[in-house]
């Protein structure tokens, strides 16, 4: 069977940071864990996956962060590529779930969405059973990512029966 690409579909908010992260960015908001990066590094390092930014961080275009380095997004980017992990992509402005849905209509694979928010939009776009829900109070645990790989594991399953009808 041909190899199938992994995306994981990352907020940041409330996924890599929580309500008691105490790091600010650049910029003066809340920072990101080092603790959490690596629990999403040792995902992204175990399943080959790519990381596929939908959060608001990314509204800063790229145009942006060659203009200003010392942006949020630059700096939450130097703190992903300081644990291994690089930003593949971003969705498109807008909806989450219509955004995940039409990247993987382009770009099929497994996936795997880490946000702490808008459930009802991953589930109108039909893409709900890939997300794995985090909280603000907590962010990403180590929890989250047992059932990320759980997940990943049932679509590669899936793929595998296909295959082989």
């Amino acid at each position: 069977m041909k190899e199938v690409p992994t995306w994981i579909f990352l907020d940041v908010d409330g996924v890599l940071n929580c309500n008691s992260t105490t790091e600010l960015t650049p910029e003066g908001f809340t920072g990101v864990e080092d603790g959490k990066i690596a629990l999403l590094a040792e995902l992204v390092r175990e399943t080959g996956a790519k990381v596929v930014l939908t959060s608001d961080w990314k509204d800063q275009s790229l145009w942006w962060r060659e203009k200003n380095p010392g942006s949020d997004l630059t700096y939450l980017s130097n703190r992903l590529t300081e644990h291994g992990v690089e930003i593949e992509a971003y969705t498109q402005e807008g909806d989450r779930g219509r955004a995940v849905r039409e990247w993987l209509d382009v770009h099929p694979g497994c996936a795997v969405i880490f946000d702490d928010h808008w459930v009802g939009s991953y589930a109108a776009a039909g893409v709900a059973r890939f997300l794995v829900q985090t909280t603000m109070k907590d962010g990403l645990q180590p929890k989250h990512i047992r059932r990320a790989r759980q997940i990943l594991e049932m679509q590669r399953k899936e793929m595998e029966e296909r295959a082989s009808e």
